[in-house]
C-alpha cells in the first residue's frame, strides 16, 4: 500500500537580495534604517537596474548596496547637519543609475579615447623629431641613417587565462546549480581550447568573437558518446552539416560574459575592449526549426495500440515503457520530472486528491540529482485514467524492492534520471513509424506529449488551470490563459492568485483521449 502524506507546502525560492522585478525590468530595493529615514526623507530606495537579465543584475545591486551601506553607516556616525548634506550628496550621485551601471564602462572608454588621442599626439611629435634630426645629422655629416627606435610601450601584467577561469570557478561555482554549473564548464572549456594560456590583457574583441564563430559551428548533438574522443576543434572541422540554433549558441555565450565582466572589475587591463553581449549569431538556426508539435489523435492510437507496446504491457521487465508515455499524456510532466519521481516520497494524498509531487527537495535515488526548471516545486493531481489502468499496482512494486525512482532498469545519464529513459522512447518511435522530422512541426521524443497536452488546453478552453499543473504558472493569466498587466497583478490578492489541488484536479480530468489502451501487467522488480 501507498504511504499516506500530508499536504506538502511548495517551496519558495530564495530571494536575490537588493533585486526585485517588477514587470519585466529588475530594480535595486533597499530600506533605509529607521533613525535615518527622516534625514533621507525615505523608507525605502528603489531605482531601476535597467536590465532584464537577472544575472546580470545581481552583481550590480551587490555593489551598489554595499556603497549605500557605507553612506548610512556615515550618516549614523556624523550626525551634523554640514556631514549630512554632504553624505546625503554621494547618495543622489550613487542612485544616478545610468552612472551606476555604466559608470566603470564610461570611465574606461573616456580613458581609452584620452589615451588614444595622447598617442597619436605623442607619436605625430616624435616622427616630426625623427624626422628633423636624422635629416640634421644626414646634412652635416654624411653618415649613415640613424634609427631612433620608440619607447617600447608598458603593457600592463595580467595572469593567463587559466588562472583567472579557476579563480572565478573557486569563487562564484559553490552559487550555482548543478545544471548551471555544467553549461559554465562547457564554455570554459572551449574557451581553454581555443585561447590557450594568454594572458587575459592580450584578448581583444575580434579573437574572442572568431571563437565564437567556431562555436557557432558546432553540430547540435556534439555532446553525444559518439564525440567523446574528439577535441572540440576537431568537432568542429568534421562537421558538414548545421551548426547550433541560437538558443543553444546564447546559452554558451552568458558563462562568458559573466566571466569577462567580473575579470575586468578583478585585474587591470583584462578583456579591455572585449563585449561579449555585442557578439551576434550569424549562423541560419534562428526560426525554432527543432520544436515539436502535438501528437494527432491517430498517432496516439497508432502509439499505444502497436505490437510493441502490446509487449511492453505484457512484460513484468518492461511494462516501465508503458507507463513512461501514458504518465505523460495525462499530466504533461517533463519527462525527467516523471523519471524522478520517487514512489516514496512524491505521491502524495493532498486533502483527498492523489497527486505527484515535482521537487528538488524531496529524497531522491542514490544514483540521480533531483532538479526542477522551473526552480520552483508542485503538484500535479494524478489523471482518473492513471488509477484506473494501475498505476498504484506500478509504483507499489517499486516501493516493495526498494526503488526510488520510476524508471530503475534505465541508467541515469549525468546524474539526471530520464537521460536513458527518454533516448529509448526516441528510438521507439523511429522503431514504429512515428518519428517527424518537419521543420518547427517535429514528433522526436517526450516532448510532444507536453504539446499535446498544452494544445488540448487551449483548444477545449481550460488552459488557465493547467498553467500551474505543467509548470507554467509563473505569470498571471487571466482566463484564456494570456498574460495580466503587472500594474493589474498588484490589485490581486495573493490567495486568490493560487490554484487550490481540487481546481488543478478538475482542469486535468477534462483531458480525454479515445485510446483502448491494453491493459498493464503487475510489476515484477528485483534488487
Amino acid at each position: 500500500m501507498l504511504h499516506k502524506h500530508a499536504p506538502h507546502r511548495a517551496r519558495d525560492m530564495s530571494k536575490i537580495p537588493y533585486v526585485v522585478r517588477r514587470g519585466d525590468t529588475l530594480y535595486f530595493r533597499i530600506r533605509v534604517p529607521a533613525k535615518l529615514q527622516a534625514v533621507i526623507e525615505r523608507k525605502e530606495i528603489i531605482q531601476t537596474l535597467q536590465t532584464q537579465d537577472r544575472q546580470e543584475a545581481i552583481p550590480i545591486a551587490l555593489r551598489v548596496a554595499s556603497e549605500i551601506k557605507i553612506i548610512f553607516n556615515n550618516l549614523s556616525k556624523d550626525m551634523t547637519d554640514i556631514k549630512h548634506k554632504r553624505h546625503l550628496e554621494v547618495l543622489r550621485e550613487k542612485l544616478k543609475v545610468r552612472d551606476v551601471i555604466h559608470q566603470e564602462e564610461t570611465e574606461r572608454l573616456e580613458f581609452t579615447h584620452k589615451a588614444e588621442a595622447l598617442r597619436i599626439e605623442r607619436e605625430t611629435t616624435l616622427r616630426a623629431e625623427n624626422d628633423l634630426l636624422k635629416g640634421a645629422l644626414l646634412s652635416h655629416a654624411n653618415q649613415i641613417p640613424v634609427t631612433l627606435t620608440r619607447e617600447s610601450k608598458v603593457k600592463l601584467k595580467t595572469p593567463v587565462l587559466s588562472t583567472v577561469l579557476a579563480e572565478y570557478e573557486k569563487k562564484h561555482f559553490s552559487h550555482l546549480t548543478k545544471r548551471n554549473r555544467e553549461k559554465y564548464v562547457t564554455s570554459f572549456k572551449m574557451l581553454n581550447e581555443f585561447l590557450g594560456d594568454e594572458y587575459v590583457g592580450d584578448i581583444k574583441h575580434f579573437k574572442m568573437s572568431q571563437v565564437f564563430r567556431k562555436i557557432e559551428r558546432l553540430p547540435p548533438n556534439w555532446g553525444r558518446r559518439e564525440f567523446s574522443s574528439m577535441s572540440i576543434k576537431q568537432i568542429i572541422e568534421n562537421n558538414e552539416g548545421a551548426g547550433l540554433h541560437k538558443s543553444s549558441f546564447d546559452g554558451y555565450k552568458s558563462p562568458v560574459s559573466q566571466f569577462v565582466a567580473w575579470a575586468k572589475e578583478e585585474y587591470e587591463g583584462a578583456f579591455a575592449n572585449v563585449a561579449v553581449r555585442d557578439i551576434k549569431y550569424k549562423g541560419t538556426r534562428e526560426s525554432g526549426e527543432e520544436g515539436q508539435r502535438a501528437f494527432k489523435s491517430e498517432e496516439l492510437d497508432k502509439l499505444f495500440r502497436c505490437k510493441e507496446m502490446k509487449a511492453y504491457c505484457g512484460s513484468s521487465k518492461d511494462v516501465g515503457k508503458f507507463w513512461l508515455p501514458v504518465i505523460a499524456l495525462y499530466t504533461g510532466m517533463r519527462v525527467n520530472e516523471i523519471c524522478q519521481l520517487n514512489p516514496f516520497t512524491d505521491i502524495l494524498d493532498v486533502g483527498g486528491i492523489w497527486c505527484f509531487l515535482i521537487s528538488d527537495a524531496t529524497e531522491a535515488a542514490p544514483d540521480i540529482e533531483k532538479s526542477v526548471k522551473s526552480g520552483t516545486e508542485r503538484q500535479v493531481p494524478i489523471h482518473s485514467k492513471l488509477i484506473e489502468l494501475g498505476l498504484f499496482d506500478y509504483t507499489n512494486g517499486l516501493q516493495k524492492a526498494g526503488f526510488k525512482r520510476m524508471f530503475p532498469l534505465d541508467t541515469p545519464h549525468s546524474n539526471r534520471a530520464g537521460g536513458n529513459t527518454a533516448r529509448n522512447f526516441r528510438r521507439f518511435l523511429e522503431d514504429v513509424g512515428l518519428r517527424d522530422d518537419a521543420v518547427n512541426k517535429k514528433i522526436v521524443g517526450m516532448h510532444a506529449f507536453r504539446h499535446t497536452v498544452i494544445t488540448e488546453a487551449c483548444k477545449s478552453d481550460f488552459i488557465r488551470d493547467m498553467l500551474s499543473v505543467v509548470g507554467h504558472e509563473d505569470k498571471v493569466r487571466d482566463g484564456r490563459g494570456d498574460l495580466l498587466p503587472p500594474v493589474t497583478k498588484r490589485y490581486i490578492d495573493n490567495d486568490v492568485l493560487k490554484i487550490a489541488p481540487s481546481v488543478k484536479k478538475e482542469a486535468i480530468e477534462k483531458l480525454t483521449f479515445d485510446i483502448d489502451f491494453y491493459k498493464p501487467v503487475k510489476p515484477v522488480f528485483k534488487k
